[in-house]
């Protein structure tokens, strides 16, 4: 996730330095740690048994591996261009709630794999790139995780099929419950990430350009509805394809409702005049310049 420092007084600077990274870390790993847990809640076999644990561990990993390779990517990026590299954890753990529905629905509607929407933990960058820099850090992101994603299947193959003999290797068991998480993960959180909105990555690669996010967007989309939808279909019955559609638009809803709820409530925290809901939606589908000149206001936040 990018994102510049915090700004306040040198006193409070000073102070940051001195706390922040400790909080900041802990606040990671706190997400990761409750995220991993929403995720392994999902088994309808959850238990206090030893394939729980594995699983637990593997979307552990996964989580860690998903934040990771963003982060890569970046700093290579910045690097090239000799600029600022400083990086900081950040998570939000407000998205936890969105987590825990997520689980809830899945499994009082016995959807299998079921979602996870709402672990949100990353690494943000000091360096303020431009838009046009934005965009090519987007497009290599979502490249690199849906190749991540790809390996991660094909790999997942014969480890799958020695991880499902009799006594085999705890070691091989989480492997193979982490290239699967790494591999689900990808797919959708990439489908989800560049949708065209203010607030997720997908907004910088499309103002950018509008080739490139079409490009990323249909390999991510074919990717979820090619491997992810159409095997649930085998049964040759419509129901398993239009649930996960299904659950996918509500779910996806839920995270941009929680988002926008908490925006309203630092808008009316900041005195900002309230935003009517049809004019929101257009800033959210609008370039900044053309929201600033329309509504004569402060252009709204970006990605949060």
């Amino acid at each position: 996730k990018k994102g510049g420092p915090d700004e306040g007084s040198e006193p409070a600077a000073e102070a940051e330095a001195e706390r922040g990274p400790e909080r900041a870390w802990l606040g990671f790993a706190g997400v990761v740690l409750l995220g991993a847990l929403a995720g392994a809640l999902l088994n309808p076999h959850f238990g206090a048994t030893a394939v729980t644990l594995y699983g637990y561990v593997a979307v552990v990993l996964a989580i860690c591996a998903g934040a990771a390779v963003p982060a890569v990517v970046t700093r290579l990026y910045h690097q090239a261009r000799d600029v600022d590299t400083s990086w900081r954890p950040h998570a939000l753990p407000a998205g936890l709630a969105v987590a825990a529905v997520c689980v809830l629905i899945s499994r009082l509607s016995s959807f299998e794999p079921g979602y996870l929407y709402g672990v949100i933990a990353g690494f943000a960058f000091s360096a303020k790139p431009s838009a046009k820099h934005r965009g090519h850090i987007v497009a290599l992101t979502a490249l690199t995780t849906i190749s991540v994603a790809v390996l991660a299947w094909i790999a997942w193959i014969p480890v799958n099929g020695a991880a499902k003999g009799a006594g085999s290797f705890f070691g091989l068991v989480v492997l193979d419950d982490f290239l699967a998480a790494m591999f689900v993960s990808g797919l959708v959180g990439s489908a989800i990430g560049l949708l065209p909105l203010r607030f997720l990555p997908g907004w910088d690669l499309h103002h950018w350009h509008r080739g490139a996010w079409l490009l990323c967007f249909a390999l991510a989309m074919f990717g979820v509805i090619e491997v992810l939808l159409i095997p649930h279909n085998d049964s040759h019955s419509n129901a398993p394809l239009v649930t996960t559609i299904v659950l996918m638009v509500v779910f996806g809803g839920l995270s941009i409702g929680l988002r926008e709820w908490f925006a309203s409530r630092r808008r009316h925290a900041e005195g900002r005049t309230k935003v009517a809901f049809p004019q929101r939606v257009r800033e959210l589908l609008s370039p900044v310049e053309a929201v600033s000149v329309e509504t004569h206001t402060q252009p709204a936040e970006g990605s949060d």
